[in-house]
């Protein structure tokens, strides 16, 4: 079988994105405050991603929603290497 130039590019095999997805409780691996990621910068639908590499992170980092200790929602850009999944949940 012979590639043309076309194709070479949807045969590249590339990392997953993100090891979170939409939904899942995560926490800052530092801390206990558990989250709930909203998006995964750069995922499909995601516009955000101009405005986040602004700020030092890139696709595959995720945007976090969690209510503080004052009881009002917070959400945020975390890196995905400072977080892990909440087991169990």
């Amino acid at each position: 079988m012979i590639f043309t130039n076309k194709l070479l590019p949807l045969l590249k095999i590339t990392k997953p994105m993100s090891e979170f997805a939409t939904g899942d409780k995560v926490r800052i691996k530092s801390a206990n405050a558990e989250m709930t990621v909203v998006r995964v910068v750069g995922s499909e639908g995601s516009d955000e991603l101009v405005f986040v590499k602004k700020r030092g992170y890139e696709t595959g980092d995720v945007i976090c929603e969690w209510t503080d200790s004052e009881e009002r929602k917070r959400i945020d850009v975390f890196k995905n290497s400072s977080l892990e999944l909440v087991k169990g949940k």
